[in-house]
């Protein structure tokens, strides 16, 4: 792919997030695309400018100010297509995420079935609040009723019955809706996303269609053991877009220059990780976490197959304060490595929500942060591991599936002080299983690309193999059960050099072994006490080929779930010692 001709046209990415606006140019050179440079601004949709053009312009002049290339006119307005090698780009996409999060009601006929598919529907854009209505649900029709009018949703998402299945059930239920909906003002009623039995589409029209915009979607459960979100998931970006678009001024616009390449940045995210499970198809799958301002972002494809689901409340600032209110600090806390007393950490993550872009100035700021990263991360994977694809290979319950490789991005972590903080948040919060990469989205620019994705696929699939994306190293994973120092797996190296090397990893270490950029190597692998290392059953080994990265090879034999001591001074020496491991 990388020798494939690619017409030497220009991309502007312009992702909109609800502290920062980046804009980020990317051009054919020397017959390859590449990621030039960014621009970034303070986002400027909220007061008390209220409007994103402030921020976008600004984003741009920054951008402009790197690459010499001007993007607008003596007017302001943006220069599409390019006239010129140096003035304007041939292409935009923009991504968002700066969205005020929805209310949204989820109906579904079964809440172990239909409407926990429904839910995780609904966790693919940004949402605030949730209620559910059930057939199982105890209240009366009226008191049903009367919680619609009280929640006042910004979108329905409806879905039930198997296609050709029983319909009685689910009829009665857009009875309730379709009452609900007649009892709210015209131009308030909520849009409807119908994703159910195919065969009530009908009937669906002829009760919700009269009363407001009604989408229809293949079925979240065209049969009882089989689930298929993504479809419905395109439906419910194109709404959540054009619910937004009535929010924030001039993001319509910004569609339009666009040419309707405008797309909520999780979503996105997600498609950039499917199109990869697409590219490079494999045993394992794709995962991506983007861990930011407004939310983290879990995108795992396997085989094509997208689960994708969104926390508002685990973001790293505007929705903090509120998220705090329902957890106790005690949580976070044993997240850190050194001793900080719980005032400081309120004290500090209350100014982390009310300033999320400011940056850490303290050692004990910074620990602070980073442990709310590992726990943020923690806590979506744990909820997340349920909604992924049949297709995954669970090595253990509750733990990560076979993914490879793993895509990072978020300000925690690209702008982690160094290197071996940043990885170590990684391994904390995600604990992968098995044989995986981490790949770091140093640039922030995976939503952008991934938007970008349908409309210029090889330039993509340049961009993903390029010095834009850092690869931070291989990591092997040993699980199983031992006392701590007892070996657990031994390893002989090869290098393409001829030098060879071999060690021998324990239980509760990690240990790295440097492969620098532009070597390669090959692994034997053989686990001890029957653990497994991903090679496809425990006590299974086997040879890995491996190229170079800012880490090489890291041997993670820490435990599964990860082990913390509960007292801080035995925690504070663990990850003194990890530090030194990953020290470069």
């Amino acid at each position: 792919m990388d020798n494939i001709y690619l017409p030497a046209e220009s991309l502007l990415a312009l992702d909109i997030g609800s502290s920062m606006t980046r804009a980020a140019l990317f051009d054919v050179v020397e017959d390859q695309f590449q990621y030039l440079a960014s621009g970034a601004a303070p986002t400027t949709a909220f007061p008390p400018i209220r409007e994103i053009r402030r921020g976008i312009r600004w984003a741009l002049d920054e951008l402009s100010a790197a690459t010499g290339r001007q993007f607008v006119d003596q007017d302001g307005r943006l220069l599409l297509p390019a006239s010129q090698s140096d003035t304007g780009v041939n292409h935009l996409s923009a991504t968002y995420s700066m969205a005020p999060p929805l209310k949204i009601l989820a109906v579904g006929l079964s809440p172990d079935c239909s409407l926990e598919s429904t839910k995780r529907l609904a966790r693919s854009i940004h949402y605030q609040q949730l209620e559910t209505l059930s057939l199982d649900d105890s209240r009366k029709p009226e008191e049903q009723v009367d919680v619609i009018l009280k929640l006042r949703p910004d979108l329905i998402l409806v879905s039930g019955g198997t296609d050709g299945g029983a319909t009685r059930s689910l009829l009665e239920l857009i009875d309730i809706l379709s009452l609900a909906c007649s009892l709210i003002p015209e131009v308030s009623r909520p849009p409807i996303l119908f994703a159910g039995n195919q065969t009530l589409q009908p009937q669906v029209e002829s009760s919700l269609g009269r009363l407001t915009r009604l989408v229809f979607a293949a079925n979240l459960r065209p049969q009882a053991d089989v689930e298929r979100i993504e479809p419905a998931m395109h439906q419910l970006a194109k709404l959540y877009t054009q619910r937004c678009k009535q929010l924030i001024p001039w993001l319509a616009r910004l569609e339009e220059l666009s040419q309707g390449e405008l797309t909520p940045s999780g979503y996105a995210f997600g498609r950039l990780m499917r199109f990869l499970s697409q590219v490079h198809p494999g045993r394992n799958g794709v995962m991506g976490i983007d861990l930011g301002a407004s939310g983290l972002t879990l995108a795992a494809a396997f085989s094509g197959d997208l689960a994708l689901q969104i926390y508002p409340e685990f973001g790293m600032g505007n929705h903090l304060s509120k998220y705090l209110d329902s957890i106790s600090l005690k949580n976070i806390s044993d997240w850190l490595y050194t001793d900080i007393p719980i005032s400081f950490t309120q004290e500090y993550l209350l100014h982390k929500s009310l300033y999320p872009d400011s940056l850490p100035i303290t050692s004990e700021a910074l620990a602070v942060e980073q442990a709310l990263a590992r726990f943020m991360m923690r806590n979506g994977i744990q909820q997340s591991i349920g909604g992924f694809s049949s297709k995954a290979i669970l090595n253990s319950p509750g733990l990560l599936p076979a993914v490879e490789p793993i895509f990072a991005s978020g300000s925690v972590l690209a702008k982690a002080p160094n290197l071996s903080d940043c990885i170590l948040m990684l391994l904390d919060g995600l604990q992968p299983t098995g044989i995986t990469t981490l790949v770091l989205d140093q640039n922030l620019i995976a939503p952008a690309i991934g938007a970008a994705a349908t409309r210029l696929p090889g330039q993509v699939v340049q961009l993903l193999s390029s010095e834009a994306f850092l690869h931070l190293g291989t990591v092997i994973t040993a699980v199983g059960n031992a006392r701590p120092g007892t070996p657990v797996m031994r390893v002989k190296i090869n290098f393409d050099d001829g030098q060879e090397a071999s060690l021998e990893v324990r239980q509760g270490e990690l240990q790295v072994w440097p492969i620098k950029p532009g070597q390669s190597a090959r692994l034997q692998l053989s686990p001890l006490q029957q653990f497994d290392i991903g090679m496809g059953s425990p006590g299974r080994g086997g040879s890995l080929r491996v190229t170079g990265s800012s880490f090489g090879v890291i041997f993670d034999a820490r435990g599964r779930p990860l082990y913390r001591p509960r007292e801080i001074s035995q925690r504070s020496d663990l990850y003194a010692g990890w530090l030194n491991k990953l020290a470069i």
